[in-house]
């Protein structure tokens, strides 16, 4: 199979795993969202903020070293899974005995007994880096897509279950945890790996070496996704950051979707084709029109039918996520679109200049929400909204280094799916301004849906039908194996 079928396949499965697990997990969270109010959700962003936080020291474990490397071996294996347990281990230890000092910080008793037992994900998770390494690493996305399937609507059950059931947060606490037991059973169901009791220290430095950057990475990065939440819970209250939190995970969960896919797949594929910068040059232009061509119109959508959106899926108690969700749409855009570049200079062996962009974005970011925290949360909105389109050319700079893309080439595979969401935004309005006082509010968003959808498809048809042409070829290549297409 080729390198192109391998990607097309990659992208196709781990797009079924997030299209599956995450619609699943969209219907979970409406339901919840209904079911235990913004108080709730606020609750647990708090507990988030601070398990993130310690998280983010093994992000990932050693499964980007694991990708990145031409060649294992059995020790590398067994070192990097070993180095997992017991890193995870410790820090579950340390989340018990400082749950009650965060609990105190926050002036909100219930984190004390939360974070316990949400710390138990991370041994949960770790148990499963090597496996997913592994996988990744043949593009067998298909393995990892199905198991991430059934775990999903399983989680969920139990998660609704113990909401209609008065468990209240615990709830959100008892989805959380089987979510990640049940893929920890079904993928070691389905791997042939088993660690053996082999720990090289020779072996963890070398993984170290290469880690020490992306750990770095993965705690600024996550300081750059909780500093809001954490500024909002402090200086507000945790209702306010519910009803950010909840606009936020509409915009996250959307931007998973659709970018999620490409970006795990990134590291891998440029991987292989960092040897080769002409087919580098030319995949990594189209899969950012495809993704634009997709997540445009989406996104734009989410901004114009907020309201709706928010009325029909959570209830008119919601209301004041309505602003939120628009600003933080465009957010969720860049998110999206932009979702790969770190990948691609990681993959480069340039971890730390992904470090060095991470901490110059924490700044920023840190001073531009002190700031408007003040001013109330419609404010840090738009800090969280603006910091993706700064930072973005300065990746773009980087990106050239390595692969001698041009910034005009790049936004020339924006062109057509713009001029598509311009024509598309025009007709929903239009269409809102005409039947918005006649129709219910549930009929009135199919009807939004349909109208942006029809007319964004016919623009892009008339603007540029190759891309149509290019999407659907992309499409044979990812299902139809026995189609032969030159790597």
């Amino acid at each position: 199979m080729s390198l192109r079928e391998k990607v097309a396949k990659g992208a196709v499965w781990s797009a079924f795993q997030d299209w599956g697990s995450q619609g699943i997990q969209f219907v979970v969270f409406f339901i919840l969202a209904r079911l235990l109010g913004p108080q709730t959700f606020g609750l647990i962003a708090l507990a988030q903020i601070f398990l993130r936080l310690i998280q983010s020291l093994t992000k990932q474990g050693f499964t980007q070293v694991l990708i990145q490397k031409d060649n294992l071996d059995r020790s590398e294996l067994d070192t990097a899974f070993w180095s997992n347990i017991g890193i995870t281990s410790v820090l579950t230890a340390v989340c018990v005995v400082l749950a009650q000092q965060v609990s105190v910080w926050f002036k909100e008793p219930m984190l004390a007994q939360i974070i316990p037992w949400l710390s138990a994900n991370f041994i949960l998770v770790a148990l499963n880096d090597v496996q997913r390494a592994l996988l990744m690493r043949e593009f067998d996305y298909k393995t990892i897509a199905t198991r991430t399937f059934i775990a999903a609507p399983i989680s969920g059950v139990i998660g609704i279950s113990m909401a209609f059931s008065g468990y209240g947060v615990w709830s959100l606490v008892g989805k959380t945890l089987s979510e990640n037991a049940v893929t920890v059973i079904l993928l070691w169901q389905v791997s042939d790996w088993r660690p053996s009791f082999n720990f090289s220290i020779a072996r963890f430095k070398e993984l170290f070496e290469f880690q020490i950057n992306i750990v770095g990475i993965s705690v600024l990065g996550t300081i750059n996704g909780q500093i809001d939440n954490f500024l909002v819970g402090y200086y507000i209250d945790s209702t306010t950051l519910g009803y950010y939190v909840v606009a936020n995970k509409v915009v996250v969960l959307v931007a998973d979707l659709l970018g999620g896919a490409t970006q795990k797949i990134a590291l891998p594929m440029f991987s292989r084709l960092r040897a080769d910068l002409d087919k580098l040059q030319k995949i990594f232009c189209k899969i950012t029109q495809v993704v634009s061509f997709i997540a445009f119109p989406v996104f734009f959508g989410i901004a114009i039918l907020a309201s709706e959106i928010t009325f029909v899926a959570f209830g008119p108690e919601w209301a004041p996520a309505i602003p939120l969700m628009q600003i933080l749409a465009f957010a969720g855009l860049q998110n999206s679109v932009y979702s790969f570049l770190g990948e691609l200079t990681t993959a480069f062996g340039k971890p730390a200049w992904n470090l060095r962009i991470g901490f110059a974005s924490v700044v920023f970011k840190a001073v531009g929400f002190m700031i408007a925290v003040q001013s109330g949360i419609v404010a840090v909105a738009v800090v969280q909204m603006m910091v993706g389109y700064v930072f973005t050319p300065i990746r773009l700079f980087f990106v050239n280094r390595l692969t001698h893309i041009s910034f005009s080439k790049y936004l020339k595979s924006h062109v057509s799916p713009l001029l598509g969401v311009v024509i598309m935004s025009g007709m929903i309005i239009s269409a809102k301004y005409l039947l918005g006082d006649f129709l219910n509010i549930y009929v009135a968003l199919g009807v939004y849906v349909v109208v942006g959808a029809v007319s964004y498809l016919a623009s892009i048809f008339i603007i540029d039908r190759q891309l149509i042409q290019d999407i659907i070829q992309f499409a044979q290549a990812a299902f139809l194996r026995q189609r032969k297409v030159k790597a």
